[in-house]
């Protein structure tokens, strides 16, 4: 039997997702194998769980991701979900050279390289369609376009490319009506702000940013977000892990050890939880949808169950006392 969750609009667009969504990195093998069976099953928990956003990328397993996720969601309608992937990750093969080792274990023989010009972004969207065997994506990211990913120099450089030419590739494919919607899909706020200036997008996916654990943006990009009727999409809402494992140590925030200012932080999170009888998982799950310009919490797992229970610490019941006192303390920031 099917669930039916919330969904919401997408900026101006068509398009409404819901709420938690499925994002493809582990089904890529991130950190650890994923199987082409827990890969299917994954998909179609996610569906019978009522999840009809799902998001992958080329980077995810170096186009492992993108061709489980295709093949699963071809045995559902087209119409009734809602599929983004990304572009500057730029494939290819080399025949006598296997690609160096990589966070994504058991990734495909492809090379990897960053590329945001219009015509790779051009070719990096057709190759992706061949990946999934799909005729059609509704929402294309600019992928890992970011000063976290690249040098300082590189990334001024590759961003002067974009803005200049491959902004142009997405503008002409959304005018042409073949997909609806653009964003970047990075780690910094500051990024997407400073694309503004330069063309007009639809949503941003944002990994962290807007956690129980940070909210740098909420007093400044958020309010431009709403304004321009702009949607984020908000990854990695446990702040690469500490939110889901609790405050233990050798837990991961923002993909490095957790210092201990952090794990004080997330104790006195977790004990204000613990007052309302509220998991701190779920707290975390629930927290970015309390602000109107998220539209929906991008989660990712290569197991069934932890898909479940994602959807269960999204369902749970939390009082609006919790809230505001978090907000006493100083953990979120009001808006």
């Amino acid at each position: 039997m099917e669930n039916h969750m919330k969904k919401n609009r997408l900026g101006n667009t068509e398009l409404y997702v819901t709420a938690l969504s499925l994002g493809g990195a582990s089904l890529g093998g991130l950190y650890e194998p994923s199987t082409v069976e827990e890969a299917s099953n994954v998909i179609s928990a996610s569906w019978d769980l009522g999840i009809r956003y799902f998001d992958t990328a080329p980077e995810y397993g170096n186009g492992l991701s993108e061709r489980r996720m295709g093949d699963a969601l071809r045995n559902y309608p087209r119409d009734e979900y809602v599929l983004s992937t990304k572009v500057g990750d730029f494939l290819y093969a080399q025949h006598d050279q296997l690609p160096p080792e990589s966070k994504f274990v058991g990734q495909l023989p492809f090379h990897l390289k960053y590329d945001y010009s219009y015509d790779a972004i051009m070719r990096t969207f057709e190759d992706s369609l061949q990946r999934l065997g799909l005729n059609r994506v509704d929402i294309i990211f600019v992928h890992d376009l970011d000063p976290i990913i690249h040098s300082e120099k590189e990334f001024k450089k590759h961003f002067q490319i974009y803005i200049e030419s491959g902004y142009k590739a997405l503008d002409d494919l959304r005018s042409q009506g073949v997909i609806q919607a653009i964003g970047l899909g990075v780690k910094q706020w500051e990024v997407c702000a400073n694309a503004m200036k330069y063309g007009d997008y639809e949503c941003f996916m944002l990994q962290g940013n807007f956690t129980l654990l940070e909210q740098p943006a909420v007093t400044t990009f958020l309010p431009l977000c709403l304004q321009k009727k702009i949607s984020i999409l908000l990854a990695g809402p446990f702040a690469s892990g500490i939110l889901a494992t609790g405050p233990i140590k050798g837990t991961h925030f923002h993909h490095h050890e957790a210092d201990d200012a952090i794990i004080k932080k997330v104790k006195l999170i977790q004990q204000i939880c613990a007052v309302h009888n509220v998991p701190l998982q779920a707290a975390a799950i629930q927290f970015p949808l309390l602000h109107p310009a998220i539209a929906s919490v991008v989660v990712g797992t290569r197991s069934k169950e932890r898909m479940q229970k994602n959807v269960d610490y999204f369902n749970y019941p939390i009082p609006d006392s919790l809230w505001e006192d978090l907000k006493k303390q100083g953990i979120i920031t009001p808006w």
